[in-house]
């Protein structure tokens, strides 16, 4: 995604990085029923699945606030 950013234009640089953290975030959102049926009540899978979680959206987050007219510099 980096090379991505900094090749497309800022638009579409945009949209791709809030697509694609959102289904980041949801296939590693898919992994938690697996944690928690495991039966363990903190599990390194577990705490790995919500900071991923919550990075993707974060990066979701961010791609969609980012101000517009902001080219990179590359």
């Amino acid at each position: 995604m980096a090379v991505l950013t900094l090749a497309l234009k800022d638009t579409a640089a945009r949209w791709a990085n809030a697509v694609v953290a959102i289904v980041a975030a949801v296939t590693w959102g898919s992994e938690l029923p697996a944690a928690v049926i495991d039966g363990a009540a903190f599990s390194v899978d577990m705490l790995m699945s919500v900071v991923a979680v919550l990075l993707g959206l974060l990066i979701a987050w961010h791609a969609w606030k980012w101000p517009v007219g902001t080219e990179s510099v590359a």
